[in-house]
Formats: C-alpha cells, structure tokens, sequence
C-alpha cells in the first residue's frame, strides 16, 4: 500500500478522488505524455524555454486541462511532461495548429539528445 493515497475509512484512494474533481466534464480527455533527454549543456535554456511555452499554451488554450513538466531524480536532463487536453481534436485541432508549437519543433532538436518520445492515452472508467 502506498502510504497518503489509500484511506480506509473512505474505501476510496485519494488518488481516484482527485482524478474524479479533475475528470468532472472531461469524460474524453485525452492525455499526452512526452520524455526527451536535453543535452546537457543546453538544460537550463530548454527549461526556460519550456516555462515559456507552457505559459503561452496555459493563457491562450482554454482547452488545455493541465501541462506538468518534471526532471528525472537521479539525471535531472531526462524530461517528462504530462499534457492533458479535453479531448483528442483540442489537441490535435488547436494545440498543434498553434504557431508556437510549430516554432517549438524547429529548435528542440538543437537541445535534446536523440529523439522525443511521445505516448498517447484516452480517458476511461
């Protein structure tokens, strides 16, 4: 059992709790996950950049539920980001026709190394 997240006395795990607040009206989100390694080098800028960006998307897509962004523990130049949207075509319709992704996708592989690895995933009960 993992301590914080499972409550007896409820019969529910918080965890689900809360993703239930978050899915209220959002029974199609969609999600998004994305890893990159950033060159080392090149770590600080790209977190910068990635402030930036998620700033810009935060202001100007009402469709965008959530775009957490995290560093491995033990290599802090592994990227994650969790992305969700309120359903697939708000992402693929609004988010990826955005000029900024599309100024993103031009200078990200001057900071990564290799590729980015992109997984996507549909909301279910």
């Amino acid at each position: 059992m993992i301590s914080g997240f499972f409550s007896a006395d409820e019969g529910d795990c918080g965890i689900i709790a809360a993703g239930n607040k978050l899915r209220e009206g959002r029974e199609k989100m969609f999600v998004l996950t994305v890893k990159m390694k950033a060159k080392a080098d090149k770590l600080e800028e790209l977190k910068k950049l990635f402030r930036e960006y998620v700033a810009t998307i935060r202001k100007n897509e009402p469709g965008n539920v959530m775009f957490n962004m995290h560093q491995k523990l033990d290599d802090p130049t592994e990227l994650f980001f969790y992305e969700a949207y309120k359903d697939r075509p708000t992402w693929a319709d609004i988010h990826m026709k955005q000029p900024y992704v599309a100024e993103l996708g031009k200078v990200i592989p001057d900071y990564l190394e290799g590729d980015m690895v992109m997984e996507e995933y549909n909301h279910f009960d």
